[in-house]
C-alpha cells in the first residue's frame, strides 16, 4: 500500500488527479487515503487552477466540491473564494469586464444560488460596461443583449431606445420577456420617433374562452384580465420600463383587423406556422385573435381572428360562454421617447 499511496501523492503533483484519485480509493482506510478521496484532491485541483490564472475555473471547482456536493469548508476555500472575488473586481475596475463577468457569474452558484458577496451586483455591472463597449463598436446586436440583462443598472434603459431608434427596423425581431422559461421573440410591425409596435412572432398560447356578452366591452373581458395576468409573466419590473402603457394602462393588447390587414404584406406574411413552446416547426398553422369590437349580426356578437390560412376572418358566436378555439399573439409597444 505504501508503493500505490506514494504514487497516487506523485501523480497528484502531476495534476493527474482521476488516476490518483482511483489509488486512493482502492487502498481504502489506508493512512488519509480516504481523505484524499473525499477532499484532497479536489482541494489541490482547485488551488492548481488558481495558481494557473483560471480564476473562474478555480472559482467553479472549489463551489461545486466543497459546497454544491458536500456544503462544508475545507482549509482555506473560503479565502481563495475571497482572492478569486478581488480578482474579478479588478479585472472589472481596469477595464476588462469581460473576464470580470466569467468569474462573477460563477460566484454567483455559492451556496445554493445565494451567491458570494455582491457578485450578483458586479456581474450586474460587468453586462452593462460589455453592451457599453458593443455600442461604441457598433456592434448593437450585442449591446443590446446585454443591457437586456443589465435593465435598471446606470442608463441600459436610454441605450436600449438608441439601439431601437437607430438599428432596428421594421420587419426586424427583438427578444424582451420570457415565457415558460423561453424567450419571447417580437416582430416590429410598425415604428415611429416615439414608439414602436410589436407582435409575438409566435403565438404564444391558446384563448380557450370567451364570454360574449363581456366580448365587445374590452375593459371587463375575460381576454383582457387573461393579457394582463400574461404580462406580469411575460415582462420582468426592469423590462416593464421599455414598453409603454395602452390609454387602459396594460401592457398587452391585440392587433385591430384592419391593423392585422395593413401591416402584414400578405397573407403568407399573416400566417403563424410556430407556437412558442415548440422547439420547431410544426406541419399546422395557427389561427390568431385579433382585438374584439362592438360588431353584432342577428343579435350574435362577431369575432374577428385571423385564419391559419392568413386571412383576416370573421365568425358569429351565440351569447353566453363558450370555446373560441384561437391562439393569443399578443401586441406591446416600447416607448422610444428619452
Amino acid at each position: 500500500p505504501s508503493k500505490q499511496y506514494n504514487q497516487a501523492i506523485a501523480l497528484l503533483e502531476e495534476q493527474k488527479y482521476d488516476e490518483a484519485r482511483s489509488i486512493m480509493r482502492s487502498l481504502g482506510s489506508f493512512k488519509d487515503a480516504e481523505n484524499y478521496v473525499t477532499n484532497e484532491i479536489y482541494y489541490e485541483e482547485a488551488v492548481d487552477l488558481y495558481e494557473e490564472g483560471k480564476y473562474n475555473r478555480s472559482a467553479a471547482a472549489f463551489i461545486e466540491y466543497f459546497y454544491t456536493l458536500r456544503s462544508y469548508n475545507y482549509k482555506e476555500v473560503d479565502d481563495y473564494l475571497e482572492k478569486i472575488y478581488q480578482k474579478g473586481i479588478s479585472y472589472l475596475n481596469e477595464g476588462d469586464p469581460q473576464t470580470a463577468s466569467a468569474i462573477f457569474q460563477t460566484l454567483q452558484t455559492y451556496k445554493s444560488n445565494i451567491g458570494y458577496k455582491e457578485s450578483d451586483g458586479y456581474y450586474t455591472r460587468c453586462l452593462y460596461e460589455l453592451g457599453v463597449q458593443q455600442f461604441q463598436a457598433g456592434k448593437y446586436s450585442l449591446a443590446q443583449n446585454y443591457f437586456l440583462n443589465s435593465l435598471g443598472y446606470g442608463d441600459s434603459v436610454n441605450y436600449m431606445k438608441k439601439i431601437f431608434k437607430n438599428a432596428i427596423s421594421v420587419g426586424d425581431s427583438i427578444t424582451i420577456g420570457t415565457y415558460d422559461k423561453k424567450s419571447v421573440s417580437w416582430r416590429v410591425l410598425s415604428k415611429s420617433d416615439t414608439e414602436m409596435l410589436l407582435i409575438s412572432r409566435y403565438v404564444i398560447e391558446k384563448a380557450d374562452q370567451y364570454d360574449s356578452n363581456k366580448y365587445s366591452n374590452w375593459k371587463e373581458s375575460i381576454l383582457r384580465n387573461h393579457l394582463i395576468s400574461l404580462a406580469s409573466e411575460l415582462f420582468s419590473t426592469e423590462e416593464k420600463v421599455l414598453l409603454k402603457r395602452n390609454s387602459l394602462g396594460d401592457y398587452l393588447s391585440l392587433l385591430t383587423a384592419n391593423q392585422a390587414k395593413t401591416l402584414f404584406s400578405s397573407n403568407e406574411d399573416r400566417t403563424v406556422i410556430l407556437k412558442l413552446e415548440n422547439d420547431g416547426s410544426t406541419s399546422s398553422a395557427y389561427p390568431w385573435e385579433l382585438m374584439p369590437t362592438e360588431k353584432k349580426e342577428n343579435g350574435k356578437v362577431v369575432f374577428d381572428y385571423v385564419s391559419s390560412s392568413g386571412n383576416v376572418e370573421s365568425v358569429i358566436r351565440s351569447s353566453g360562454n363558450g370555446n373560441f378555439g384561437v391562439y393569443i399573439r399578443p401586441v406591446i409597444t416600447i416607448d422610444l421617447s428619452e
